[in-house]
């Protein structure tokens, strides 16, 4: 089986994986916001995919196994991040059970606004970016350079800016208050993840410090 044919099983499996939590939470097959959000994750993988294909297909295996190199912190890190959107469904189906399956209303059309700009993010970052690995890493296999064009002229880590904006959208999706726990947590790790990144790179890549210089923030324009 082709890398790419297990990346697309990863990605059907996962949507699927994240309908069926909240179904299971909730206690219903024909509760919207769990497929909803399932089927909104299939379009922003798929289109990932294709992106990927297109600037990095050698990247393609990194996505379906751990490369050797790959920081220790950093796979305790995405272990979480790959199976947080499944516990948040879960956790917001059980909010539904107790509390009844929400109506759509502005603030789901937010949250999915939301998305939508964080996916878009995320995948500019990808179509500038051939060294977007999905676990931190030099690759020095393939030449590692920085990457200073499109969104990294506003910050230095804008794929993980993305994930944020995803994640605080996602209660509002849900239209769950106790999906803001697990989301919260996934919030956390990945600024946690964003300092540990900035400070391997500022080390190991050449051209980062100056880099750094040129694109002082982190995350946040003006901020962090």
């Amino acid at each position: 089986m082709s890398d790419r044919l297990q990346f697309a099983g990863k990605i059907v499996l996962g949507v699927v994986l994240m309908g069926a939590a909240y179904c299971a939470g909730c206690g219903r097959v024909d509760a919207w916001p769990g497929w909803c959000f399932s089927g909104f994750f299939l379009m922003m993988l798929t289109a990932s995919d294709l992106v990927l294909v297109r600037v990095a297909p050698d990247l393609v295996v990194e996505r379906v196994s751990w490369p050797a190199d790959a920081m220790r912190w950093d796979k305790q890190i995405v272990s979480w991040l790959a199976i947080a959107p499944i516990v948040t469904c879960l956790v917001a189906g059980l909010d539904a059970r107790r509390n009844g399956v929400p109506v759509v209303n502005s603030r789901v059309l937010i949250g999915y606004g939301v998305a939508v700009v964080a996916a878009s993010l995320i995948h500019t970052a990808m179509a500038v970016n051939r060294f977007y690995a999905p676990t931190v890493r030099i690759q020095v296999e393939r030449e590692h350079k920085l990457v200073d064009a499109g969104p990294y002229r506003l910050v230095r880590h804008p794929g993980n800016l993305g994930n944020i904006l995803l994640n605080l959208a996602t209660p509002l999706m849900l239209a769950s208050r106790w999906a803001w726990v697990p989301v919260a947590l996934s919030a956390l790790l990945t600024i946690i993840r964003t300092m540990l990144e900035d400070h391997m790179l500022s080390v190991q890549l050449t051209g980062y410090q100056a880099f750094s210089q040129q694109t002082r923030s982190r995350l946040l324009p003006g901020v962090w």
